[in-house]
């Protein structure tokens, strides 16, 4: 399993696309160049930190999902006991009525 969240890259890139066309309008095409490079090195340290959540966010829920898994492993685990010592308790609950 994984992070249930849709990727923000297009997001991102959209954002980008919007500040380019921005730059365009308000300070001409040839200007925009050199500030718009400066600006998408800033956002694609967004990008990589989004990156890095996500890797994060899915080596937790691996994690997460793996205890999950023992948590139910000791369950079953649990109940099985439990079917063994009430029959335990009937059969010894016979014997007392018998006698």
């Amino acid at each position: 399993m994984s992070l249930d969240f849709p990727y923000t890259c297009p997001v991102i890139d959209k954002a980008l696309e919007m500040i380019k066309n921005e730059i365009d309008y308000y300070v001409g095409e040839e200007a925009n160049d050199g500030l718009y490079r400066d600006i998408a090195e800033h956002v694609e340290e967004i990008r990589k930190t989004n990156e890095e959540m996500r890797g994060q966010a899915d080596l937790q829920i691996d994690k997460l999902e793996e205890e999950l898994g023992e948590v139910y492993s000791t369950l079953e685990d649990k109940n099985e006991e439990c079917e063994g010592l009430e029959d335990e308790l009937e059969s010894l609950q016979r014997a007392i009525a018998i006698a």
